[in-house]
């Protein structure tokens, strides 16, 4: 299907862990995809890497942020409209997370 409709670059979001290297392995080797993986040591740290792609591939990406609470999937879901519309990143947070300057 990919090869089919022109596919050249997939974003594969998370580590190895969730989304094992034989996939990338294939994506890139048998099917000749450019694979960019973005992933971190936790959900947190995989929400920042997908916002630094963000803003280094979207020229009409905003600086602005939707932070969110990182401990489920629901304030993430609902904030993504939100994010969409403003153009936002969606930031995953938590007690232990860093303040967000």
């Amino acid at each position: 299907y990919l090869v089919d409709e022109g596919v050249t670059d997939v974003y594969i979001v998370g580590g190895e862990a969730v989304v094992p290297a034989s996939v990338e392995t294939e994506l890139s080797g048998a099917l000749g995809i450019t694979v960019t993986r973005l992933a971190g040591d936790n959900r947190s740290e995989t929400a920042v890497a997908i916002a630094e792609e963000l803003e280094t591939v979207s020229a009409g990406f905003n600086e602005g942020v939707a932070a969110v609470n990182g401990m489920g999937f629901a304030d993430a879901l609902a904030a993504g409209p939100f994010a969409v519309q403003n153009q936002d990143a969606i930031l995953l947070v938590d007690e232990a997370s860093p303040q967000l300057t």
